[in-house]
């Protein structure tokens, strides 16, 4: 649960968090830290690989666990286990196996398919019957909508209950593009006022009940960040988890929206999550050397992005500097961008960029703001950023980009 205040100033840091927060406990999970020493490269396993593609197996997650279960006979052919000594280590190895390896290869590859990683920091359940749909999370029954007033869906049952209507967007890599984006982020309708396009509050309660801020008996409101955020990315197969599993007790946790940011520091990486501020000096090196590599293992998919907003044309090339204008670039492109921030002691924040397709994020003060899409103090689809120059100039305010 994302709770926010609307303080009713304008300006700078406009949506300031309260301290009320009722959420369950959540444990982290495990941070991976393990450097690869590996090489995937070895011309036996893309031989392997190319040949299983070419007898006709063309899915990801098969492919990749052929190559790793060869390389492990020790282990039996079954999900890992959070409980094995390596399991930190094998997650790693299988992440890198599919990236490096099978991913480039699929991607050369007529009529190729691309479904998400078995190992993954939240464990999921499949839909049946409809491979299209991502995996649902957490020990809530999965929901459909139905078409609201504004021709938009709406959602009536649990706000922690996955979505698993048949016409959503859901978005795939290797399809990305603006147009694929800003079609996810409309759909989940936050809410907006559709006379004016100015978004709702709850003084102006959205039409849609998922993403309605609410209010208790003690005047204390409460928000649904984390939620819309989860739905977005979860739509373009690039999940941030509401529900984590306990690596100790196997218990089912929701993530608050601090909690959630806490998940995206220690874990994103490992699901394909990237610290836009570990690309600047990247992007900056691409852009007056062409031949420049990251320090980074990046996915294909941002490698090429980052090079081409490097070599692309800037209006102000001194934003490449700043990660919330590379974070405005990246969703540009279709690639999945969120704006994270954790308030300690607080409520803190998360939110969609979103692409520029029919209005501008501006420079304030020189610093860009980005356009947005997010639930919270104010549900909007299309309007500035929340956070003000301030917090994101100092680095409060963290973007990450998914391929």
């Amino acid at each position: 649960m994302c709770n926010c205040k609307h303080n009713g100033t304008a300006g700078e840091d406009e949506f300031s968090m309260n301290e009320y927060e009722t959420m369950n406990e959540w444990e982290l999970l495990p941070e991976l830290e393990y450097e690869f020493q590996n090489e995937v490269t070895n011309s036996t396993e893309q031989k392997f690989v190319t040949s299983s593609i070419a007898q006709g197996k063309k899915d990801e997650n098969d492919l990749t666990n052929d190559v790793f279960f060869k390389r492990h006979p020790e282990l039996p052919r079954k999900p890992l286990s959070r409980s094995h000594p390596n399991f930190t280590k094998l997650s790693k190895e299988w992440l890198e196996i599919r990236d490096k390896l099978v991913r480039p290869i699929l991607r050369s590859s007529p009529g190729r398919t691309s479904t998400p990683s078995p190992i993954s920091s939240s464990p999921v359940s499949s839909i049946p019957g409809n491979p299209n749909i991502p995996p649902v999370e957490g020990p809530v029954k999965p929901i459909v909508g139905r078409k609201c007033a504004s021709g938009k869906k709406c959602w009536d049952g649990p706000k922690s209950a996955d979505i698993i209507d048949d016409d959503a967007p859901w978005n795939r890599p290797g399809n990305r593009s603006a147009a694929n984006y800003v079609a996810v982020l409309d759909y989940f309708n936050p809410g907006e006022d559709y006379t004016k396009g100015t978004g709702n509050t709850i003084k102006k309660p959205s039409e849609n009940p998922r993403y309605r801020q609410r209010i208790n008996e003690n005047g204390v409101q409460s928000t649904y960040c984390n939620i819309y955020v989860h739905d977005a990315t979860r739509a373009m197969w690039a999940n941030i988890p509401h529900w984590v599993k306990s690596g100790r007790t196997g218990a089912w946790n929701e993530l608050s929206a601090n909690a959630t940011v806490d998940w995206m520091q220690t874990n994103g990486t490992s699901i394909g999550w990237f610290p836009i501020k570990s690309l600047v000096s990247f992007i900056l090196q691409y852009r007056n050397n062409r031949s420049a590599s990251p320090q980074i293992n990046l996915p294909a998919g941002i490698l090429q992005a980052a090079q081409q907003i490097a070599s692309g044309q800037h209006d102000d090339p001194s934003l490449l500097n700043q990660p919330s204008y590379l974070a405005q670039r990246f969703a540009n492109l279709g690639l999945p961008s969120v704006a994270i921030m954790k308030k300690t002691g607080g409520i803190g924040h998360v939110a969609m960029i979103r692409p520029e397709d029919t209005k501008k994020g501006e420079v304030q003060g020189g610093v860009f703001r980005p356009r947005s899409a997010q639930a919270g103090a104010a549900n909007f689809s299309n309007n500035f950023l929340v956070f003000g120059p301030a917090s994101i100039k100092s680095g409060i305010v963290q973007f990450h980009v998914h391929e």
